[in-house]
């Protein structure tokens, strides 16, 4: 994501100097150009969806804990709930960011698209910060057996969603 969002500030400044070059005529013909890929890109999707929304929706699809998995696999103490309930506040925090910097419709100029990407960009940057804290802290709470169970949870996860 660091890549990402430096690659969308390196390309703000030249983007908007050209942009700012270019006629009326010129830009309506660049905006269309990315509106008309776009709606490619939606026909594309077997439900409709626009691409934009299927991004928005992956990533906050991915901040959703399998807590109950989780409790079962682990068993943990009061103290460690507590962590584990502070990770799926986190996880729960993040999504609601995320839901909320996603635009619901694709920005109409390739100059304000750059820029609602790097908002979004700092948004999944500041809440991955956040549940990476939150599940280290809960992580190291756990006991070698312990985190041995939450380990085989992703696998198993994925297990279902394969079979």
């Amino acid at each position: 994501m660091g890549a990402m969002a430096q690659a969308v500030s390196v390309l703000q400044g030249p983007l908007d100097r050209f942009w700012n070059t270019l006629s009326d005529e010129q830009k309506a013909r660049l905006s269309a150009a990315g509106t008309a890929q776009d709606q490619q890109h939606a026909q594309q999707n077997t439900n409709g969806q626009r691409s934009v929304a299927l991004g928005c929706n992956a990533a906050t699809t991915a901040t959703q804990w399998p807590g109950s998995l989780i409790e079962k696999a682990v068993h943990p103490d009061a103290l460690q709930q507590a962590k584990l309930d502070a990770l799926k506040q986190a996880g729960d925090q993040a999504a609601d960011e995320l839901a909320n910097a996603c635009p619901s419709e694709l920005p109409s100029t390739p100059p304000d698209r750059l820029v609602a990407i790097g908002k979004r960009l700092e948004v999944m940057k500041r809440t991955v910060s956040s549940v990476r804290v939150a599940l280290a802290d809960f992580y190291r709470s756990l006991s070698d057996e312990q985190k041995a169970q939450f380990n085989t949870i992703g696998g198993q996860r994925t297990a279902r969603r394969q079979g």
